[in-house]
């Protein structure tokens, strides 16, 4: 739908793509360190056999599979982008719009970023990393070693961030300012997510539609990843029953399936039934 041809539009649009793919990386990083979902109800500290052989079995998977995830987000913009040039051939030419191909630019831009951030992350976040023979680090890359897979026993890690003794504990692992940057962006992404559902025509006029799809994808993603750590942390299917309360919650609000009505003309509220439309249809 969006045939914009400034190239402003379009870098944002995929600077927010890429925003979303490191979400997601991010987020199953965040699952993947909690101990929880390898080891229900149990702590355990470093040193203890029994983590060590949970490490060993699973760093391999816990390594690429956030990185297949974020590239999955790519992935899906490219199957919008070449199924549009699909559906739009026979009319391209006749209504003089852009070919969407032009935008597989961007998107070769946005994925090599990606890549590079997966490549270079851990000499970012971890401090002992970046005095590691470059073969060693590469070797680890590939294999999931040295990576930071279940070393948090409580989900509610965050916490440690707001007193100088958490903030003294985490300093002896990854970088803490990686932490409180992930935290104030997940703020942000709420404060965004609440405006939109209180304020959603607000946000249609700011934000345009491209953006606003790609935000709406990647705002829950964080939310969605702690409480399935929360859940294997209480055994208790928390996105099953949040599922089932916003679907009840959905049939429970009466005008929210209406038709969009317009604004400055006498048109009367009409249900979410077809044959309602099709007889008033204007």
């Amino acid at each position: 739908m969006e045939i914009q041809a400034y190239w402003l539009y379009w870098t944002a649009f995929f600077a927010v793509v890429l925003a979303w793919s490191l979400i997601v990386h991010y987020a199953a990083r965040k699952v993947l360190e909690q101990q929880a979902w390898a080891a229900p109800g149990e702590v355990m500290l470093p040193g203890d056999p029994r983590l060590a052989k949970l490490i060993e079995r699973y760093r391999l998977p816990a390594a690429w599979v956030p990185r297949i995830l974020g590239l999955l987000c790519i992935y899906a913009v490219w199957l919008g982008i070449t199924g549009a040039a699909q559906d739009l051939a026979a009319a391209r030419r006749a209504l003089d719009l852009p070919d969407p191909r032009r935008l597989l630019w961007f998107l070769v831009a946005a994925t090599a970023a990606y890549v590079a951030y997966v490549v270079v992350r851990r000499r970012l976040v971890d401090p002992a990393s970046r005095s590691e023979p470059l073969g060693d680090y590469l070797h680890d890359l590939v294999t999931g070693g040295g990576g930071s897979l279940l070393i948090e026993p409580n989900p509610f890690w965050f916490f440690d961030l707001a007193t100088r003794t958490g903030r003294q504990a985490r300093r002896r692992g990854p970088s803490v300012r990686w932490d409180v940057i992930a935290v104030v962006l997940l703020l942000s992404l709420a404060v965004v997510w609440v405006i939109a559902v209180i304020w959603p025509w607000l946000v249609e006029i700011v934000t345009p539609r491209a953006l606003f799809v790609i935000l709406m994808l990647g705002l829950p993603v964080s939310l969605l990843a702690f409480l399935s750590v929360l859940s294997h942390y209480l055994r208790v299917p928390l996105i099953a029953g949040l599922i089932l309360l916003l679907s009840v919650l959905t049939g429970l609000v009466p005008t929210f399936h209406d038709l969009r009505q317009v604004e400055g003309r006498n048109v009367t509220r009409l249900g979410a039934r077809p044959s309602n439309g099709l007889m008033r249809w204007d």
